[in-house]
């Protein structure tokens, strides 16, 4: 995640999942700073204040074709926001009908 500075946010950042993760890892950068964790990033943008850094549990992300649905017990089953007039996700599949609904694409 970017971000130079708050007079250019011109979107609504809120209910996603961030996980960064190894040697130098960070959440985003903001003003020329690295922001490492979410409480940091929240802070500084004044944004994403019900979204979750951890781990999505996706089913087999490291395949030669990588399944990036969400495994049982996923933090991203819902908690994520139903958005008016999306019905189907990344790959065509139609959105589970939960309230609130899973946080992906």
């Amino acid at each position: 995640m970017w971000q130079r500075s708050l007079n250019q946010i011109r979107y609504n950042l809120n209910y996603n999942d961030y996980i960064a993760n190894g040697n130098g890892g960070f959440l985003g950068l903001y003003n020329n700073f690295d922001i490492a964790s979410l409480s940091n990033w929240q802070a500084s943008v004044g944004q994403d204040l019900n979204s979750l850094n951890s781990n999505p549990l996706f089913v087999n992300p490291t395949a030669t074709t990588p399944n990036l649905h969400l495994s049982s017990g996923s933090p991203c089953e819902n908690n994520g926001l139903a958005i008016n007039g999306i019905i189907d996700d990344f790959d065509g599949e139609a959105r589970a009908g939960l309230s609130p609904t899973d946080i992906g694409a």
